[in-house]
């Protein structure tokens, strides 16, 4: 690193100055000189009052700074009570200078000095242990060798009392690095006594290529004490301790032998119970579909699965219920990706040499366009400069990206990451499917050209002994001979098994798909990859009729789709326009859930919603009354909830709230996500800050690559020679017009097809969802009787329409009878994003084209954007409204386009939307019987009276709030029935009865609350939530 400084400190530790600074561990000291005078002039000695003496003395630096706009500050020493230094580079866009900061060093110690009285002090570490082949030590005596177990911290207790340490925390950096640990319980340090924590128990891993440092901590989080080593300067067998004179020195390793305890978080695995409510496709059959199920979720698995009225399988009391007002999946399964190239956004190109296309303008095979002359710049390099270590070196951040792409589409497991996991990405959010999972790991990829030499005594003996779970192969990718013939090869050397999953096959022909499907081989479809190279796709019809079992998969971001959500419908475009739909909806969801499960053999641990298996769900909006049809057309904002192993990632706010609080952060589309994870290594990482780092990486900006990684290459200008910027692929499909732009501008991809309808017919909502298109009652979202809504969580078509008793003279509604009521909703839903709004001045509202920006808006208007000015209810529009976004209005239809409210504001007649042709409305009624011998499904306000007492149920209720409690109930479950229906008939009717009264001034005090709320969280900043750490007795 060319920023290194080394500040020593010196033998004396009289002040060289008669009035020294006194400051407490609180407060600050900075000294900022320029780079004409570089100088670090900070020396921290104790004093006798619990304050300390700030020393300025001159080292000078010796060593180049770098240069550029964005030069990363790096961590050079640390030290604490012995005195000691801290010194680092600051950058700005103007002016490079030094900054000498001596709060991050005051921060790390107590408020009174240890060294003056004696106490814990970090003794010793050894950050690089030989392995058996180069005659390492097992340090600790468990019979491996090297690193992994061997790195250790070592405290000791300089004082003359015991000390308990028991709940302390060690870490490595405390912003980042390696997940904390906590001492574990009884752990007492006698005076004058060492103990030794290894890394087989800590799971601290100590780097070599970065500077790290050794942390250890009080339970409160209270920084004890640090020892921190620069990059690449440890030895191998060498311990770091302090010398007499107080620096940092290295000797042989001399560990104590008692050995400590310390436990890791586990906030990454999923622990304790909860119940989802929804519409539940449970993927075993085709009619398998329970219209008002239950699944209780326990530590990660799914307990039980059940239908409204049922007697729970298994004891609920005191269990959180959450009605998810939607329809529940198995999570969907990515069979074929290549993740780490996942950050670069779809490749837009075509073939560079007209002797290489065929008939449909497209190359022959996959070795051909590997040989574009941009391939490398927008593909192979981006994904080497940011990921390698001697580079951007942001695998854990990118990784973390790429699998929230697959995340937010509902994706819980996927193929296709870097050859090896790392701690930082592979237990966490998507699991990865050649790595460990459910001990189910006899998992091969083969990316590469199959030879005709190619032996593959793993596959055979693999499938011959049942080890074998699949084999992922990429083969016959192209359209021409050559590969097809490599279908041969797989034959002929006796490697056509069951387990392979044949990737592409676009070459393949009935002949072939005959012999797969004799052998009971699968195959991974990538129709949008296939369309933009070679502009066709498999013939997944000869496929079917071979009975080869079909997976759907996206490939890549360079040429596919972001998740299999988004590539499904690509495949029933295909379907519909080319094959003349030969397959069924259900065919369509297998492909991306149990087929995928059973191809891999894992359909015990997952592919479809079964009492056992792993908790991997996605909840989905129910925009269609077909549960497959459903998932085919949802897209991004319809994506209410991703669950992976239990634990909720991503989802609606309200939703993931309820379910884990605030322990999340925005991530568009009013859905949130949690990438942060105590437990694992780097878990700190915020997804603002992945996003602002992966960010400025794929500029690909000279200047910034030269001041962080251009001295680690000789050959730095050759290499980053032609890159230009790339940008960041977008998380979500919907909204990405670059992602639609290149599809439908590409050839070879709408050769035989048009491809814009795959916008039109999925993603452009305006003309999917047409004008008064009823919602089924079953979606509709029972809540208490807004005169509008104003949750931005609940502000999209996919949450149903919220109905209330009609108010609405239409002459299209039935007449009502004397036991019956009639509720309505109406939503005006955006389809083209507004430009221009009202903006409220004095007591008249102003239109405004463009919507002012900034403080303007921000400070004037936050949270009013849909309250109503005394009795008129009028939109002055966020600018923050997408497509799809909507505004909801219980109790009226819809009036031509839009839901229209006459007002005269100065000479202008407002209208709900503000912006009349950029909203189209859709509204919904529904008759409901309230005779006594009807069983209805009301719509009723569930706030309890305060003299009503609460009726026992059967199972679960139907009207639970979101987060209730499950109750068990062992009495005549036909006779507890028969009391519940007829409680909430009589409540129904009291209810009515009391609704047409109204209680406007409580609708807007639950307005305020709820404005005032969405202010308050909006204005926080995220801080990821660590849980408690207590570590088993």
């Amino acid at each position: 690193m060319p920023n290194t400084i080394f500040v020593t400190k010196p033998e004396t530790t009289e002040p060289p100055m008669a009035n020294p600074i006194f400051v407490s561990p609180d407060s600050i000291f900075a000294s900022i000189t320029s780079i004409d005078n570089p100088v670090c002039s900070i020396q921290i000695v104790p004093s006798t009052f619990g304050l300390y003496q700030i020393i300025p003395i001159i080292i000078h630096i010796t060593t180049p700074i770098p240069t550029g706009s964005h030069a990363k500050s790096m961590l050079i020493m640390l030290t604490t009570e012995r005195g000691g230094f801290l010194c680092f580079t600051y950058h700005t866009d103007t002016m490079r200078r030094v900054l000498v900061v001596a709060l991050l060093l005051l921060a790390m110690v107590p408020a009174t000095p240890v060294a003056a009285e004696g106490g814990i002090v970090i003794e010793e570490i050894l950050a690089s242990a030989s392995g058996k082949d180069y005659n390492g030590t097992d340090w600790n005596g468990d019979g491996d060798i090297g690193n992994p177990s061997d790195q250790y911290i070592m405290l000791t207790n300089t004082g003359s009392a015991d000390v308990d340490i028991s709940d302390w925390i060690l870490d490595d950096r405390t912003d980042g690095g390696s997940p904390p640990c906590r001492i574990g319980w009884n752990t007492t340090i006698g005076a004058g006594e060492s103990i030794t924590f290894y890394r087989a128990n800590t799971r601290i891993a100590f780097d070599y290529f970065d500077a790290d440092a050794a942390t250890l901590s009080d339970a409160s989080g209270n920084v004890i004490d640090s020892m921190a080593y620069p990059a690449e300067d440890s030895w191998w067998d060498k311990a770091y301790v302090w010398a007499d004179n107080g620096t940092l020195w290295k000797t042989d390793p001399n560990p104590a032998d008692r050995q400590g305890t310390c436990f890791t978080p586990r906030d990454h695995i999923h622990e304790g119970s909860y119940i989802l409510q929804g519409r539940v496709v449970t993927m075993t059959g085709q009619n398998e579909v329970i219209e008002n199920g239950n699944i209780l979720i326990t530590d990660g698995d799914i307990s039980a699965v059940w239908a409204d009225g049922e007697i729970p399988p298994m004891n609920t009391d005191g269990i959180e219920v959450h009605d998810t007002n939607a329809t529940i999946y198995p999570g969907l399964i990515d069979m074929h990706n290549h993740m780490h190239y996942n950050t670069a956004p779809l490749w837009e190109m075509s073939p560079h040499t007209s002797s290489q296309t065929n008939e449909f303008g497209g190359y022959e095979n996959r070795y051909q366009w590997k040989n574009h002359p941009d391939y490398k710049y927008q593909v192979t390099k981006p994904k080497m400069f940011v990921q390698s270590g001697s580079y951007w070196n942001m695998e854990s951040q990118s990784m973390k990206y790429v699998e929230a792409k697959e995340i937010v589409g509902g994706t819980t497991s996927a193929q296709g990451g870097p050859s090896t996991g790392e701690d930082s990405f592979d237990s966490i959010l998507s699991r990865n499917i050649e790595y460990w999972n459910f001990g189910a790991d006899e998992i091969h990829t083969k990316v590469t050209e199959l030879e005709s030499d190619y032996q593959g005594n793993h596959i055979i003996n693999g499938n011959q002994s049942g080890e074998l779970r699949a084999w992922f192969l990429h083969l016959a990718e192209g359209m021409d001979e050559s590969s097809r013939a490599e279908f041969d090869i797989l034959v002929n050397n006796n490697l056509l098994v069951g387990e392979v999953i044949i990737i592409h096959g676009t070459a393949l022909t009935s002949n072939e798909f005959n012999a797969m499907g004799q052998v009971g081989a699968s195959l991974a479809w990538s129709p949008l990859s296939n369309l933009l190279l070679y502009g066709t796709t498999t013939d997944v019809a000869a496929a079917k009729a071979a009975g080869v079992r079909i997976n759907i998969a996206p490939d890549w971001s360079p040429s596919g789709s972001k998740s299999p959500l988004h590539e499904l419908k690509v495949a029933d475009l295909w379907d519909d326009e080319i094959l003349g739909d030969i397959f069924s909806d259900y065919e369509m969801v297998q492909m991306v859930t149990s087929n995928p499960a059973k191809s891999m053999k894992w359909d015990q641990f997952v592919g479809t919603i079964e009492a056992g298996k792993a908790a991997d769900l996605v909840v989905l909006d129910t925009i269609d009354t077909d549960p497959y049809r459903n998932m085919i057309n949802a897209i991004d904002p319809d994506v209410r909830l991703t669950v992976v192993g239990g634990l909720p990632l991503y989802g609606d706010a309200d939703l993931m709230t309820a379910l884990k609080g605030t322990d999340h952060e925005p991530v568009g589309m009013g859905k949130v996500i949690d990438v942060t994870f105590s437990g694992v290594e780097d878990g700190t990482q915020t997804w603002a800050s992945i996003v602002s780092d992966l960010e400025m990486a794929m500029k690909f900006d000279y200047d910034e690559m030269n001041s962080i990684f251009g001295a680690n290459h000789d050959d730095f200008d050759n290499q980053v020679s032609g890159m230009v910027e790339v940008g960041l692929d977008p998380v979500h499909t919907y909204g990405d017009d670059r992602y639609f732009d290149v599809i439908n501008n590409s050839n070879s991809a709408n050769a035989q097809i048009d491809m814009s309808l795959l916008y039109d017919r999925y993603y452009d909502r305006a003309e999917n969802i047409g004008v008064s298109t009823s919602i089924n009652l079953n979606n509709v979202a029972t809540q208490t009787n807004y005169d509008i809504v104003i949750n931005p969580s609940e502000r999209n078509l996919q949450h149903g329409i919220l109905m209330t008793n009609c108010s609405s003279t239409s002459t299209a509604l039935p007449a009502v009878g004397e036991d019956e009521v009639l509720v309505c909703g109406a939503l005006d839903v955006l389809v083209e994003e507004p430009t221009a709004c009202f903006v409220e001045v004095g007591t008249d509202l102003i239109w405004n084209d463009p919507c002012p920006e900034g403080t303007t808006w921000a400070d004037e208007h936050q949270g009013i954007s849909e309250n109503p000015v005394g009795d008129i209810m009028v939109s002055r529009m966020d600018p923050s409204y997408q497509r799809g976004d909507a505004i909801a209005f219980p109790g009226v239809l819809c009036d031509g386009d839009t839901v229209q409210f006459n007002v005269v504001s100065s000479t202008i007649t407002v209208t709900k939307a503000d912006q009349l042709s950029g909203w189209t409305c859709v509204d919904s009624w529904q008759l409901i019987d309230l005779s006594p011998d009807v069983i209805v499904d009301p719509i009723i306000d569930d706030t309890p009276d305060e003299n009503e007492t609460e009726q026992p149920c059967v199972g679960i209720c139907d009207d639970t709030n979101d987060k209730t409690q499950g109750e068990s109930e062992k009495t005549d479950p036909i006779i507890m029935l028969s009391i519940v229906m007829g409680v909430i008939v009589l409540g129904a009717i009291a209810v009515m009865i009391f609704s047409r009264e109204g209680k406007p001034e409580v609708v807007e005090t639950e307005l305020a609350d709820e404005i005032e709320l969405s202010s308050e969280l909006s204005e926080k900043q995220f801080v990821p939530e660590l849980p408690p750490m207590k570590p088993p007795e």
